[in-house]
Parts: C-alpha cells; sequence; structure tokens
C-alpha cells in the first residue's frame, strides 16, 4: 500500500497532459481522430488551468491561514498545563553524505525543523520529538532532522526521534504514546495543517497548531502574472492534490 501511495503521489499535471498526448497520437495512428481531438483538446485545458494557477493561490491561502503562526506573546495562554512536547512533523530529505544534514532537507522539512527550533527556544522546558520514516530513501527523516538540529546546537537530551512512521496517521499514533491528552505543540507546514490537526485529534490528542513554511506570502498583490502557462503553477495544484490524497487515504485507515 505505501508504494501504491508513493505512485500516486507522483502524479503531476504534466504527467496526465503527457498520457493524454500518448493517447492522442496513438489515436491519430490507428484513425480515431475523434478520440485524438479530444484528448489533445483535455490535455490542452489541464494546461491552462494548472500552469495559470486558475485559482490555486487563493484555495491555497485560505487554506493555510487557518491558523496563525505561533507567536511568543501567545503561548502563556497555554501555560495552563505546562507543554512537554513540541512535535515536528517529518517530509522529505536526500541523504548525501557529501552535505551537512541540514542541507540534505528538503524545504519543508527545513521550515518545520526551524520552527520547532524557535519554540524550543522560548520553552526551555519541552522536548522536541522529531517524526518521520526513510521513505524511499536508506535514512529515517527524523534521523536527518535530529543530526541537523544537533549541529545547529540543540542538545541531545532535548529531542526524541519517531523513525517509523511515513504518513501523518501513523505519526499520530506514535506521538501519542509520549503526549497522551495532555496539550502539545504541532508544528508541520501551513497548508498541511489544517488535515493534520483534524488527524491527532480524532486520535484523541489535543495538538497546538504552529503552522510554518507558507507557500502564500503577503497581500498577493505583487504576484506575477505570466502570459504563459508556469511550472511553479502546476507545483501548486500537485500540493493541493496531494493533501486531497492524504485526505483520502486517512478516511480509509
Amino acid at each position: 500500500m505505501f508504494f501504491i501511495r508513493i505512485l500516486l503521489e507522483a502524479a503531476t499535471p504534466l504527467t496526465l497532459i503527457l498520457f493524454l498526448l500518448i493517447g492522442s497520437l496513438v489515436c491519430v495512428f490507428t484513425n480515431r481522430k475523434r478520440g485524438a481531438v479530444l484528448q489533445l483538446l483535455a490535455a490542452l485545458l489541464v494546461l491552462v488551468v494548472t500552469g495559470y494557477g486558475s485559482g490555486v493561490h487563493n484555495r491555497i491561502a485560505s487554506q493555510e491561514h487557518r491558523y496563525h503562526t505561533l507567536t511568543a506573546d501567545q503561548l502563556p495562554h497555554h501555560q495552563d498545563q505546562p507543554i512537554e512536547y513540541i512535535v515536528v512533523l517529518g517530509s522529505g530529505h536526500s541523504s548525501d553524505e557529501r552535505l551537512p544534514p541540514a542541507s540534505q532537507l528538503g524545504g519543508a522539512s527545513l521550515y518545520r525543523l526551524t520552527e520547532g527550533i524557535r519554540l524550543l527556544g522560548r520553552l526551555p522546558d519541552a522536548r522536541l520529538i522529531l517524526t518521520g520514516g526513510p521513505g524511499l530513501d536508506t535514512q529515517a527523516n527524523a534521523t536527518v532532522m535530529f543530526q541537523a538540529a544537533r549541529d545547529l546546537g540543540v542538545p541531545p537530551e532535548k529531542m526524541l526521534t519517531e523513525p517509523d512512521p511515513n504518513d501523518t496517521l501513523q505519526e499520530a499514533r506514535v506521538v501519542k504514546k509520549h503526549t497522551g491528552t495532555d496539550p502539545f505543540i504541532l508544528v508541520t507546514s501551513a497548508f498541511h495543517m489544517s488535515r493534520a490537526i483534524t488527524i491527532f485529534q480524532e486520535n484523541g490528542m489535543n495538538p497546538i497548531a504552529a503552522p510554518t513554511d507558507f507557500i502564500v506570502k503577503g497581500s498577493g498583490e505583487n504576484r506575477h502574472i505570466s502570459l504563459f502557462p508556469a511550472p511553479d503553477n502546476m507545483g501548486l495544484w500537485k500540493q493541493v492534490f496531494y493533501e486531497w490524497l492524504g485526505t483520502i487515504w486517512a478516511y480509509f485507515h
């Protein structure tokens, strides 16, 4: 099942366009002109809709800003019961012994880890829980984050690692062993936060949202409008699809 999920996550607008174009060529060579035209038009539609964004920025922004950044002045409001753990959810990395651990982390992982360290500096009695399995890599994401945090000055005794989970639902289940029903800070990408909060709460836990890794920043007035489709916009649609897929995956598990 894990590999099926990996294959589905690899689906992108460009992949869909490629298959539609291949299908169109097959129809041309088999004299099915109607099928060729329909698939060519479908490929063009996908290119236009995903390449120009077509509201994807607003969709992502509305999702990301359901929870605001956890600032220092907000932390005291959660101190009726001391916060013992700051949970940093895993993302991606690429193992490369030539690079320091922080440089091996993908953008989302690095953002999440940095936010966790920032909050740890304001809650010196808390500890980090770093989660995330290896995926298709040779090392667990939690392990690489641990190494990066240690290089950045976080004492090893201030960190726990959970290197086995490969999705958010598995992360929630292993984290519950540490937190129980006590409140804790949950750090993940802003666009992923709503789904993560729901999963953790459905497992009887009490997360305090600390979103990071915001995709849409600023008022939006300075967003570049191009005359041509942009690969970046296609990447945003992929993230929307990934979150949708994650919601479906969690529902059936």
